[in-house]
């Protein structure tokens, strides 16, 4: 509800412009699945069975009342997604991993086009495979799938920064433990942020990010570590993930980039 900040996330909203699509049994690359006949879709459609792919063609019109604004694709549908845009992969998209949004312009311009036509690829498996009723369960190759949202909206970057800041908070706050003098810091300033922010008034948003940066700006004194992070993408082997997650071999493959 628009009542929390995270019902603030997103703001003006529309539909998108047209949808259609296509089913294939197999993984296509993008210059021959754009090619194919592309027939009407709506929201709500059902797509599959299991290890089929469903491509979307998205026609996107963009109001311009939205100019100066940040504008998102918002799409959530069963499987994994993939968004091409002028021949290109640029983002997945699953509502498992919670990752349901695609940022068409961070600051839309008074130039910049209105219009543009976007596709997604979408693989019918879970994230973690078909299994069914569990993880290891052998496929269900009967299982169908669904599109449930296909919109443009304005997305609240304030509203993110402010989620971030507190999810941070909390988790510091839970991590340390109750007994910690930097798990109570880090509670009472997430509680103070509460108490000076209004959903409904987002004038109200930067003195409750200030009180944030304060404390994640605090430092330990000359003797404190620092700490660098490297991120890394697990991927199992073609033969261990079809046999633990129920991937057929061409899937794993796919995964893996192999052609």
């Amino acid at each position: 509800t628009d009542c929390n900040l995270r019902g603030r996330l997103f703001g003006a909203s529309c539909p998108v412009a047209v949808l259609s699509s296509f089913l294939t049994p197999e993984r296509l690359p993008y210059q021959e699945a754009v090619q194919r006949d592309f027939r009407p879709a709506q929201v709500g459609d059902s797509f599959g069975p299991t290890w089929w792919t469903c491509w979307f063609r998205v026609e996107l019109t963009i109001p311009e009342a939205w100019v100066g604004q940040e504008v998102h694709l918002c799409w959530e549908s069963d499987g994994e997604g993939l968004v091409w845009r002028d021949g290109e992969p640029v983002q997945g998209l699953t509502k498992e991993g919670e990752k349901t949004s695609y940022v068409l312009t961070d600051r839309l311009g008074e130039r910049d086009p209105r219009s543009l036509t976007l596709y997604v690829e979408v693989a019918c498996n879970g994230l973690l495979g078909a299994g069914k009723g569990s993880m290891i369960a052998a496929p269900d190759l009967e299982k169908m799938f669904q599109l449930s949202r296909a919109e443009l909206a304005v997305f609240h970057r304030d509203v993110h920064m402010l989620l971030v800041d507190l999810e941070l908070l909390l988790g510091i706050a839970k991590g340390l433990g109750k007994d910690n003098q930097r798990s109570f810091q880090a509670l009472y300033t997430a509680n103070q942020m509460v108490n000076v922010c209004d959903p409904a008034q987002p004038e109200t948003f930067p003195v409750a990010q200030a009180l944030a940066s304060r404390f994640f700006g605090q430092h330990g004194g000359e003797s404190q570590h620092t700490i660098h992070a490297t991120g890394h993408c697990h991927i199992d082997t073609g033969r261990t993930a079809a046999g633990w997650a129920g991937w057929g071999s061409r899937s794993a493959l796919e995964d893996l980039d192999v052609p």
